[in-house]
Order: structure tokens, then sequence, then C-alpha cells
């Protein structure tokens, strides 16, 4: 059974830290027949340097690793001028997910990531995030009538916050959902605002936002929704299950 390494959530209360990882994702995982396993990082990680060596260790004995949402990506990444003090959420966390990702791009191990992990895809290969899009969910999201995600009751994600985003002719996207347009969940305050070095926009929503990066050919793909927590959704399932294939 191929292992599929999971960077996982990170909550923080004034009475316990937890990291986790949405069921419906490993239990999607386990029932194509891969095994999930999570990659627990050290709290008081402090470089690039040092996260790298237990990144090493995660990556060697998997076959593909998934970048889990979460917090928003530390600014003094990628805005040269401030101290990692500024704008940091949680820098721990940022570190060790960029080591994850050198580690895997060195093996050619396929790389899957979801919201957050889109952009810290897109922070490591040298692009630069938009800041502050809301309180609690992006301003180009809506809830378009007619429409219900599956995952409606979960309602502390604003999770009913929907928009229809444009896939890119000639795309990976294009090629295997074989559509112009797709409604997706929306639950993010940072966004792509340079793209990365070397990845391809698949997607972008109507007010120009971007949706979804791949760099296929490295096996890397990543959109700004959740298709984890809407499997009943065709495409959120068709995206997944051929992320897999490159596996």
């Amino acid at each position: 059974m191929k292992k599929i390494l999971i960077a996982p959530h990170f909550m923080k209360s004034s009475q316990v830290h937890r990291i986790s990882v949405f069921s419906s994702l490993t239990d999607f995982l386990l029932q194509e027949g891969f095994l999930p396993q999570i990659a627990c990082f050290h709290t008081e990680l402090n470089s690039l340097k040092t996260a790298l060596k237990l990144a090493d260790i995660y990556v060697q004995d998997s076959q593909a690793l998934i970048l889990h949402g979460g917090s928003n990506v530390s600014a003094c990444l990628y805005k040269k001028n401030l101290k990692n003090s500024s704008f940091s959420q949680h820098l721990f966390r940022d570190y060790f997910e960029l080591a994850l990702i050198q580690k895997a791009v060195e093996k050619r191990v396929p790389i899957l990531g979801l919201c957050r992990g889109l952009q810290i895809l897109n922070v490591y290969f040298n692009g630069t995030l938009k800041q502050s899009l809301g309180q609690h969910e992006n301003t180009h999201s809506k809830a378009i009538e007619g429409h219900q995600s599956s995952s409606h009751n979960i309602d502390f994600m604003n999770i009913g916050k929907i928009h229809s985003v444009e896939i890119q002719k000639n795309s990976w996207l294009a090629k295997i959902l074989k559509k112009d347009t797709i409604l997706v969940n929306s639950i993010h305050t940072q966004a792509v605002d340079k793209t990365g070095q070397g990845l391809q926009v698949e997607a972008i929503c109507e007010d120009g936002t971007v949706e979804a990066l791949s760099n296929i050919s490295q096996k890397i793909f990543a959109v700004q929704w959740h298709p984890e927590i809407d499997l009943e959704d065709s495409n959120n399932q068709k995206i997944l299950k051929n992320w897999l294939k490159l596996v």
C-alpha cells in the first residue's frame, strides 16, 4: 500500500494546541487504496535548515505529499523587508512545509496542495500572496441560489460560500474535467499575487483570483478550494482521483 504524507492543520488555543486532518480526506485515501500518514512538526522549529532534517525522514518513506489547509502563510517569507515576527501566523509550520516541498521536489514525489497548500507552494516557487481578502472568507465568494454544498453543516468554515471558476484551455484540469467552468467552495483570506516560477495557472475566478496551479511535469497540482470536504461533487472526486494516478 502506497503511503501518502499529509502536512496537517495546526490549531492553537489558550489551553491546548493540536494538529489534525479532515477525516473525509483520510477516509477517501484509504478507500482508494492508499495509506495516509500525518507529518508531525515541532512547534519550536526556527529555521528551514532545521526543518529539512525532519522533512527528509518523512519524505523518504512516502510516495506522495498532501499540503492541507489552515492558517495564513507568514508574509515574511516573501516580503524580504519584514522581520520574522512580522505578520507571522505559525512560522514553524511554514518552515516545515517548505522543507517537505523541497524534499518532495528533490525526490520527484507528487504533491497536492489544498487551499493554504496552494499558497505555500506558490511561495516555495518564489511567488507572492495577497493579504487579508476578508475576515472570514474571501470577498469574491457568495452563496449561489439553488446550490448546496454536501458539507453545508460545517458552519464554522462557511462552507456554503461558493463561486464559479473558469478553467484554462488545454490545462490539466480541462483535460480531466472536460468543462469550462465549475463551482467550488471558498474558505481563504490569502490568494496568489505573483505566480511562482515554473507554475502554470489552471483556473481563475471571475475577479482574476488564481484558483488552481500546476507543474504536471513535476507531478504538482494545487487548488485554492477544499475538494476533500465536498466529495459528493463529482468534479472534486475526479480531481483527487486523477492526482492519485500520478502517485
